[in-house]
């Protein structure tokens, strides 16, 4: 009997660059449960030169001119990157012929493409997984009527009942552990791409030693803090390891949605004391002053950073004890088997 077969839609991106281990590690989890799985890269699969990637900048300023909205003249052009990544899932799908399509956001695709890939194969369920925060601009309600089953990582705002609740947050120690023999070498480190939000809570810590490692920094007022544009995969993790402090801060605001992001246990699990604005909801995996360090604005964020770089053995405590707490919590095998049950999808003899 062959394997059942699944088809995953991520930013997938092995061999340097950008790297989200959460793709990976899901595809691995379900490889390991027994099915055949293939992954196609929404971000990468699509490789274009220079020429085209300026008649695309050129159209959509050109479609703004005239009152259209990027997303509107991207749909209109079939030779621009959303065309093409539209027509290569359907390729992909036409050549791998996967019983299960499991698309985890930031890239969807619209209903006619759905139903292209429904019409051209024997697929038995769509699976969508939205792991964007609330201030995204797709729809999850929208988004869950196109999928078989729909699954979201927050709660907020949220009005159809069928959407399941799916935090993306879990311990991946293949990408996030321990590393013998590191020395403290960073103070504080944050990692992420620029956001109004992170500016405001991260411009506070400026007279300490702070580093950023991200995107997008160079035009703000924290550009001296800026240590690198890009820093993925291992990288990360030596990264981690080798700070005091890690700072964590959401690109929307925590107070209302409780969404926490992927730092939450990513952080700990490496053994450095996570900085982190407060979310409800965060006390369900780590105990705040005991586990993990938060902070509920950017001042109290300042002082508290400030507080544990000069109290190294408090720090490392709360940093040993972060640790632990998530050698015990959800792994990514455990999410995708409780995916599978919720779709009513059987695991492979």
């Amino acid at each position: 009997m062959s394997k059942p077969r699944v088809l995953i839609s991520f930013v997938f991106q092995e061999n340097g660059g950008l790297f989200i281990p959460l793709g990976p590690s899901c595809r691995d989890a379900l490889e390991n449960f027994g099915f055949e799985v293939d992954v196609f890269n929404a971000l990468f699969e699509i490789r274009r030169g220079f020429f085209w990637k300026t008649l695309e900048r050129a159209a959509v300023f050109g479609g703004r001119l005239i009152g259209r909205s990027k997303a509107a003249t991207k749909a209109k052009l079939p030779w621009l990157e959303e065309a093409q990544r539209f027509e290569g899932i359907v390729r992909k799908c036409r050549e791998f012929k996967p019983d299960y399509l499991l698309v985890i956001s930031t890239y969807t695709y619209p209903k006619h493409v759905l139903d292209s890939i429904r019409r051209e194969s024997d697929i038995k369920a769509m699976i969508g997984w939205c792991v964007e925060g609330p201030t995204w601009a797709g729809n999850p309600d929208f988004e869950s009527t196109l999928y078989d089953h729909y699954f979201c990582i927050h709660q907020c705002n949220i009005a159809n009942p069928s959407i399941h609740f799916l935090p993306a947050l879990g311990f991946d120690p293949q990408n996030f552990h321990k590393m013998a023999g590191l020395k403290k070498e960073h103070d504080i480190v944050f990692v992420g791409q620029e956001k109004k939000r992170r500016v405001e809570w991260l411009t506070p810590l400026q007279d300490l030693n702070l580093e950023i490692y991200g995107p997008k920094w160079e035009q703000t007022a924290l550009s001296t803090k800026h240590a690198s544009s890009g820093i993925f995969g291992a990288d990360v993790n030596r990264l981690y390891n080798q700070s005091k402090i890690v700072i964590n801060v959401s690109a929307w605001p925590q107070e209302a949605s409780g969404c926490l992001n992927l730092r939450i246990l990513d952080v700990p699990a490496t053994g450095s004391l996570l900085l982190t604005d407060y979310a409800p909801g965060i006390e369900e995996y780590l105990i705040p002053d005991q586990e993990v360090v938060i902070a509920h604005s950017p001042e109290e964020m300042r002082d508290k950073a400030r507080y544990y770089l000069e109290h190294e053995a408090e720090r490392e405590r709360i940093a040993q004890a972060g640790w632990a707490k998530v050698q015990t919590l959800e792994t990514y095998p455990q999410k995708m088997q409780r995916l599978l049950a919720a779709c009513g999808i059987p695991l492979p003899e």
